[in-house]
């Protein structure tokens, strides 16, 4: 717990971290704690992990005026899982750190539990458009009520980041379907310098149509080298999963896969099956299946 700053013989990069999870702050402590106002001209690293706390709309916004007291920021990570009572209004912190849109390579954002709902993703999409030369991106979307509707306006945001060549997205125990899930696959094949790709959609309600979506679109990703894909506890076919095997397989350059389909309803034929189909892969030189 508490403040570090790491800094060089020379003025600049500093790289700064603030850890107070689990402290059960509230909107006041998160402003004295913050009242000094660390002032630096930029800095190439900044972590502020918050998580499990009792932070709400107001200490967003006081968290953004004090992101906003950088000049600059290239790497940014940000922890507020599990502060329930942020919800939709994360936009306005996202509005106060708009100023680092062209100098952001890398963005860690961790929202599971803050109840976003779709309002929420939406606002964080207009926001997200913005940061055109991220190359790193993930986002923690865990169990925030989101639906087909939002997830599509992600999608179209997703467009815009053509600069990312990882991309973390766990967007589990929501409620998204087919739909949503073709939507956002559509998008994410279209980011030609993508080489490494985690999508958690664990728990969603994707049936047969929803991983055919995925087994038809993954292999449009030439380039991806690397994929960890987590779809248990959603409801397909056998025959579906081991048409996506027989697809992750084709995949040009990937070397490193990870795929968990465990409480997918698979009888253990099947998951022998599902794992001989992907170890025929000559390409594959890490391979994980649970």
């Amino acid at each position: 717990m508490g403040v570090e700053v790491e800094q060089s013989a020379l003025p600049e990069p500093i790289n700064f971290s603030l850890n107070y999870s689990k402290q059960m702050l509230n909107d006041q402590d998160l402003a004295n704690l913050l009242q000094k106002r660390f002032e630096f001209d930029s800095a190439h690293s900044v972590s502020i992990l918050l998580q499990k706390n009792n932070i709400s709309e107001v200490g967003s916004i006081t968290l953004g005026e004090f992101l906003s007291s950088f000049r600059t920021i290239n790497q940014l990570t940000l922890n507020l899982e599990d502060n329930f009572q942020i919800g939709s209004s994360i936009n306005c912190l996202f509005d106060k750190i708009s100023i680092f849109s062209n100098t952001l390579t890398c963005l860690r954002l961790n929202f599971n539990y803050i109840n976003l709902t779709d309002n929420g993703l939406e606002s964080l999409s207009l926001a997200l458009c913005q940061y055109g030369n991220l190359r790193y991106l993930s986002l923690g979307l865990m169990a925030n009520k989101i639906s087909d509707s939002s997830l599509e306006s992600f999608s179209r945001c997703l467009k815009n980041l053509k600069s990312i060549t990882q991309l973390n997205l766990n967007l589990s125990k929501n409620q998204i379907e087919e739909r949503g899930i073709n939507t956002l696959l559509g998008s994410i094949a279209k980011i030609q310098n993508i080489k490494q790709l985690s999508l958690d959609l664990r728990q969603n309600n994707l049936k047969c149509q929803g991983v055919k979506s995925i087994a038809e679109i993954l292999p449009q990703l030439e380039n991806l080298l690397s994929l960890n894909l987590q779809l248990n506890r959603n409801r397909a076919s056998e025959s579906t999963f081991l048409t996506l095997c027989k697809k992750l397989k084709q995949m040009k350059y990937l070397k490193h896969l990870k795929i968990n389909l465990l409480l997918s309803q698979l009888n253990k034929e099947i998951q022998q099956k599902v794992k001989q189909q992907l170890m025929k892969s000559k390409r594959l030189t890490d391979l994980s299946i649970f």
